[in-house]
């Protein structure tokens, strides 16, 4: 018998057909491969992006956090947050009362060609939700050479490979994001190897 799955971090989609010796074939989602041309990662802007819904269980204030710890040593990173949702108001306030928000950037919707260039320009791309179904948003950055920072949460470990196409933290940890970031930031060696390892690993899903 021969069962589907949604990987290491979701459920079987047929639970009662599987048995203890069942065969599961693991499929994800593919991604349509970006025509932006991005930059050696090294040559890039210290741009920090997140894409998608703006809201809560995203953890976005979290990110913010990570970037305020960040700013006083980093005084030109600039954090992007693409997409819309009903926690706009509340994380522009966040970030207001962080001293951040004048380098924050609420780009709002955009469209795919539009994210992909935003993802070729950035250093680091973040997710500090506390789940996903699949890290789509993952392996769209990986495509054109970003590695990721985020949540260990079910999902996202099935898309960052941890230490090699970035880095996984620890749900809530807003420092451990901020270490994370800042390597990525200021060693170029690290960005750059994780960067050829993310392309590498992307093409896994075309």
């Amino acid at each position: 018998m021969a069962g589907r799955g949604r990987g290491r971090g979701g459920r079987a989609r047929d639970p009662a057909r599987l048995s203890a010796r069942a065969e599961v074939e693991v499929q994800h989602p593919g991604i349509r491969r970006p025509e932006a041309q991005p930059a050696p990662i090294a040559r890039r802007e210290p741009l920090v992006v997140y894409v998608g819904r703006l809201e809560a269980y995203k953890r976005i204030d979290l990110v913010l956090d990570a970037i305020a710890q960040i700013a006083a040593r980093r005084p030109a990173v600039k954090p992007a947050l693409l997409g819309r949702g009903a926690e706009r108001p509340r994380l522009e306030r966040r970030a207001a009362a962080l001293g951040i928000r004048e380098r924050v950037e609420f780009a709002g919707f955009v469209s795919d060609a539009e994210r992909d260039e935003w993802l070729a320009r950035s250093r680091v791309c973040v997710c500090a939700s506390r789940k996903e179904g699949f890290g789509l948003t993952v392996i769209e950055a990986n495509a054109v050479g970003t590695p990721n920072v985020a949540s260990d949460s079910p999902g996202l470990r099935d898309t960052v490979r941890h230490g090699e196409t970035g880095f996984l933290v620890a749900d809530g940890d807003a420092g451990r994001f901020a270490e994370r970031i800042d390597a990525l930031l200021g060693d170029d060696a690290l960005a750059e190897r994780m960067s050829r390892a993310a392309l590498a690993w992307s093409q896994r899903f075309d």
